[in-house]
């Protein structure tokens, strides 16, 4: 400090600005605020939200929709493979399937 003291002052203020960006260059994130709330960091659980999973489904479906008449307004079926045709076949049954279940599901909390 007595060193420092002899210093010109716009010396010591560069000094004291880089004291401060290797401070903050080394204090841990979540010890900085965001405004009035403290920054959350990837380690931090997000807080549980019950419609998440089926947000997505809302949003994704209508691609699958959208995909599903594209090749089938695109596609001749009668020249596709057997390997194709089954592997269709098996995916949307299984599609049905699940889909089915959570109607089911949907219907019955309804109530």
């Amino acid at each position: 400090m007595l060193s420092l003291s002899k210093e010109p002052t716009s010396d010591i203020r560069r000094e004291i600005e880089i004291l401060k960006r290797e401070r903050i260059a080394n204090t841990p994130k979540k010890d900085f605020p965001v405004g009035n709330k403290p920054v959350t960091s990837i380690k931090d659980m997000p807080n549980y939200d019950p419609d998440a999973y089926v947000m997505s489904l809302a949003f994704t479906i209508p691609t699958w929709i959208q995909s599903i008449e594209k090749a089938s307004a695109n596609t001749e079926i009668g020249k596709i493979s057997r390997n194709a045709k089954m592997k269709l076949f098996y995916l949307l049954d299984e599609l049905i399937g699940v889909s089915s279940k959570m109607l089911l599901d949907l219907e019955d909390k309804r109530k």
